[in-house]
């Protein structure tokens, strides 16, 4: 107890001394025991910290403890910018002047170097480690925040969410379609995704448009008639068209008569048009003379008609 009693006693001195060079002088603060101005980190009467210079509160940076902390009237700054030397600088939580390249301050992301200097280069662009979970731990910084969007890099586009590189999907940007592969780059040229064909041309432009083989296509069943190869899944890919529409019914070709159905050749059946009755074999050809059909003879004439004149059961 009479340790405790002393300790305390000498802190009230200590501070009455204090208080009492501080009433001596209005601009100077002194050590009432050694009547020198007080200098440094000090803990005052009023029982707070405060960092003075030759007796008078200081104003600006100190290094204290193998950091910069920055004073103003005295008081250590927190969460707050501060500018010496022509530079800016920022003082984190406890009051210590942050560095790294990649410290975030209300959402922005600034570069203050690695060198022990402190000072603010500025708010981070670019592909950037930050120990992120996806992709390595890189994401995409643009002018301090994370990006959302295209950026072109390593020679291609790449599409990005909230910094992080989006692997294979469809992308909408300036008003067109892309599509971004397994490894997260832009295509081009002709792609099979999920089965079918695409086109996003060859000059670098990464976008959208109609398959060449399909326009070619759109174009010529849109200006001619006729047996016309459009890659349809029957007959090898032809179909007929008459005026731009798939055709239905009997069309002459190679001689004889087909039978149609949106344009895709029938082949072996029965048929009816302009009140007669007809059969198509299994090339889909109309037939002509006797016939056998189901072990029925059937005669559809010898000059060129092919329709049905009479059966012999």
């Amino acid at each position: 107890m009479k340790l405790k009693f002393s300790v305390l006693g000498l802190v009230v001195v200590v501070m009455s001394l204090l208080v009492a060079g501080q009433a001596k002088a209005d601009t100077v603060t002194t050590d009432a025991t050694t009547n020198q101005p007080l200098s440094g980190y000090v803990f005052t009467a009023n029982r707070d910290w405060r960092w003075y210079e030759n007796g008078q509160l200081y104003t600006g940076f100190r290094n204290y403890f193998g950091a910069n902390y920055y004073f103003i009237n005295g008081v250590r700054q927190t969460n707050t910018w501060a500018t010496e030397w022509g530079k800016t600088y920022y003082l984190g939580a406890d009051g210590r002047s942050v560095e790294g390249h990649l410290v975030t301050i209300n959402g922005i992301t600034y570069d203050f170097g690695n060198d022990q200097t402190f000072y603010l280069r500025g708010k981070v662009s670019g592909y950037l480690k930050d120990g992120s979970a996806a992709n390595g731990g890189y994401r995409w910084y643009d002018n301090g925040q994370l990006y959302t969007g295209f950026k072109f890099y390593m020679g291609t586009y790449y599409w990005f969410v909230d910094g992080v590189r989006q692997n294979a999907g469809w992308r909408s940007a300036w008003g067109m379609t892309y599509y971004t592969d397994a490894n997260g780059r832009a295509v081009q040229g002709m792609q099979t995704i999920a089965g079918k064909q695409y086109y996003f041309g060859d000059n670098n432009t990464y976008y959208l448009r109609d398959n060449p083989v399909n326009t070619r296509q759109n174009k010529t069943k849109a200006t001619a008639n006729g047996y016309i190869y459009d890659g349809s899944a029957l007959n090898g890919g032809y179909r007929w068209y008459e005026n731009g529409q798939l055709y239905t019914g009997f069309k002459h070709y190679m001689g004889t008569y087909y039978w149609f159905v949106d344009g895709v050749r029938q082949n072996a059946g029965w048929r009816h048009a302009w009140g007669y009755t007809y059969y198509t074999d299994n090339q889909g050809r109309a037939v002509q003379g006797w016939q056998t059909i189901n072990g029925i003879r059937y005669y559809f004439g010898d000059n060129g008609t092919f329709f049905m004149r009479y059966y012999l059961k």
